[in-house]
């Protein structure tokens, strides 16, 4: 049977239309693959703090392309976004006080997202260490000055900071000695929280916005010898055991580094 040339114009002017149509839906076919895919939940996250700047890393989530930051002054309050980006790490300036982060994976075009990791806190602390007192057959005592920014409650709460409860305590402190040509740490002592008397403290209270001197002193039998205390050749570190006011009791401490100089000092996440 034949078609007649109207009919054949028309039948071949129906296929390439057709034909224009699955082209032009194949150029827009996503090419982001995680399109229509779930996302992972973001594990292992990491958060550590040094000279009041963030540095965070996590593991990779499925599907995902892209990851935002959150963050909040409260475990369980309200969190507000960082920045998003296509690495599983980033760096940002904080301020002073207590803030917990928390991130999630999401697709290219931010249609999809996954679940948020656990929040992870950090704690932005200055601290500056010097010489107090040497009892050069005895102990050593050092005096830190500390800065203390925000709270979890800033209008009412400070830092506590930690001192020896008990013999088997998890708050003694710690003296590093780091040789100022290499960085590297040549000798440590344990320290107690003290006052100036070497009378050995539970804690000590600083409030929002304040600053405070606090010491703590080698345990007796251990002074630092001179040679160390050579301000030339080396510098000394103290790390100490904070906490928010409100978590004292409850065992939860921050170890906070301090040291003769700025960008020695930083802060640890919860041990």
């Amino acid at each position: 049977m034949r078609m007649k040339a109207g009919k054949t114009t028309k039948a071949l002017t129906l296929i390439l239309a057709l034909a224009v149509c699955i082209a032009m839906s194949a150029a827009f076919v996503p090419t982001d693959y995680s399109y229509g895919a779930s996302i992972g939940k973001v594990s292992k996250l990491s958060a550590t703090i040094a000279n009041a700047q963030v540095s965070l890393s996590w593991s990779k989530a499925s599907n995902a392309k892209k990851y935002q930051v959150y963050t909040s002054t409260s475990a369980k309050g309200k969190y507000t976004r960082l920045k998003t980006v296509s690495t599983k790490s980033c760096k940002f300036d904080t301020d002073f006080g207590l803030h917990y982060f928390k991130v999630r994976g999401i697709n290219s075009s931010g249609s999809a997202k996954g679940a948020f990791s656990s929040p992870k806190p950090v704690y932005a602390m200055l601290g500056i260490c010097e010489l107090y007192k040497s009892f050069f057959m005895g102990s050593t005592i050092i005096q830190v000055g500390l800065i203390n920014g925000s709270a979890e409650y800033p209008t009412t709460h400070g830092i506590s900071v930690m001192g020896m409860k008990s013999v088997n305590s998890p708050y003694y402190w710690k003296i590093f000695v780091c040789d100022k040509s290499t960085g590297k740490v040549v000798k440590s002592y344990k320290a107690l929280h003290c006052n100036a008397m070497a009378t050995v403290l539970n804690s000590t209270y600083i409030g929002k916005n304040t600053s405070a001197s606090v010491m703590c002193e080698t345990v007796v039998g251990t002074a630092i010898p001179s040679a160390y205390l050579n301000t030339d050749n080396y510098e000394l570190v103290v790390r100490a055991s904070i906490a928010p006011s409100k978590n004292y009791k409850k065992g939860m401490a921050f170890y906070v580094y301090c040291s003769s100089d700025l960008a020695g000092t930083d802060g640890e996440r919860w041990r």
